[in-house]
């Protein structure tokens, strides 16, 4: 009977971590328009496409303000998910904390470089809904 309750929570608690990062990747996708105040950032869009492709418009870090094309995937731990952000630039690129995810607001915090170091890896995105 114990065997079969431990089945019955592994199973489960896999179901819904599981369901949780669908939910994330579902909700995540659309066009997001950076919320921060700077001019530099005044016209940068992320949009998060379902095929997993990430195009970033107008982004400094793009180099000439022109659009940059990433791949992009969601991992969840125990019910924070992470925006995995790659094959953009090592300004870019990286693990990112979704800090909010609502209909209205993405903000998410760059917690590890690209290449796996946390040296310098802190960056912070805010976002509104388009």
């Amino acid at each position: 009977m114990k065997a079969l309750t431990l089945s019955f929570v592994v199973v489960s608690t896999l179901f819904v971590f599981t369901n949780c990062q669908k939910a994330y990747e579902e909700q995540i996708i659309g066009s997001w328009k950076h919320g921060n105040i700077a001019d530099e950032f005044e016209n940068t869009v992320w949009q998060f496409n379902s095929d997993g492709s990430l195009y970033i418009i107008s982004d400094p870090n793009c180099g000439n303000n022109d659009t940059c094309f990433a791949t992009y995937s969601i991992e969840g731990q125990f019910y924070i998910p992470y925006v995995i952000v790659e094959d953009v630039d090592p300004n870019l690129d990286g693990k990112y904390q979704a800090d909010e995810l609502s209909d209205e607001f993405l903000k998410m915090t760059r917690i590890e470089m690209g290449d796996g170091s946390t040296s310098q890896a802190y960056l912070r995105r805010e976002f509104l809904r388009q």
